[in-house]
């Protein structure tokens, strides 16, 4: 149990990283499966990040007296969105 024993958890975690890569046939599951989900958690983020960055830049526009529409097309967010975050800025 890697709860009970987290310098086993630490040496098995980097033994995981440190696995090679190109020969996907002799890893074991845990292996496979960690490094799928670091990828998923990876660009995960990265999709979080880049909607994050349309927020802030719609909500500059809308500070800046944009309209609604230039808005979503310049930050490819729904009018809905903007809309949205048009009422939130007014509160």
């Amino acid at each position: 149990n890697t709860e009970k024993n987290p310098e086993f958890a630490k040496h098995y975690l980097e033994w995981l990283d440190n696995a090679n890569a190109d020969d996907t046939s002799h890893l074991d599951t845990a292996i496979y499966a960690r490094r799928e989900g670091r990828k998923e958690g990876i660009e995960k983020g990265r999709q979080e990040g880049a909607y994050n960055t349309k927020i802030h830049i719609a909500l500059n526009l809308l500070k800046g007296d944009s309209s609604i529409a230039d808005v979503a097309m310049n930050t490819g967010l729904s009018e809905q969105e903007v809309s949205q975050l048009k009422k939130d800025l007014v509160k």
